[in-house]
């Protein structure tokens, strides 16, 4: 089995875990920077695996998986926020928070990115350089992005690409798209 099949297996093997955590995140949405209890969730979880996550700003939290080889750097991030609106689905994970829902899929890239960080930990030894994970809060109120450039987390590592994970779904199921 290649190294793209072994990963494809192992992300499928988490599946269900990670479905009961998007459905965790998506009952208690918070927002803008008001995010103690995903804040804390997030952290968590990142300990759980061997991270040792550090808080940014006021509600964002990084994480790095590798460093023991040289090599560049690279930045995961996924967004945790929610909305203040009022969720009218009638799903079994529902909002539980009167007013504030997730409507822009940020429950599950928190989730995403919590599925990455399992993985890159189980081949941690393997990564040439790092990989920072980052959790972003106040997206959909706007500040957070700023308050984490800010904090000079790209710098410390030489950051040389970002990718913000997105669901989009105008995409077929199981397929990935990138732009610039």
């Amino acid at each position: 089995m290649d190294l793209k099949d072994k990963i494809l297996d192992e992300a499928g093997k988490l599946q269900d875990k990670l479905v009961e955590k998007r459905h965790y995140l998506h009952q208690h949405p918070e927002v803008g920077f008001e995010l103690e209890n995903t804040k804390k969730f997030v952290i968590d979880e990142l300990t759980s695996m061997g991270y040792t996550p550090n808080e940014v700003g006021k509600c964002g939290v990084v994480a790095i998986a590798g460093g023991k080889k040289p090599g560049k750097c690279i930045l995961l991030r996924a967004d945790m926020d929610a909305l203040n609106m009022t969720e009218e689905a009638d799903i079994d994970f529902k909002s539980l928070t009167p007013g504030k829902m997730h409507g822009c899929g940020h429950d599950m890239h928190t989730t995403m990115l919590l599925g990455a960080a399992r993985i890159l930990k189980d081949h941690e030894d393997e990564i040439e350089g790092c990989v920072k994970l980052m959790f972003q809060p106040a997206e959909e109120t706007t500040g957070g992005a700023k308050q984490i450039v800010d904090s000079g987390i790209f710098a410390r590592h030489n950051v040389v690409r970002i990718f913000g994970m997105h669901l989009w779904p105008e995409l077929p199921f199981g397929t990935v798209g990138s732009c610039p």
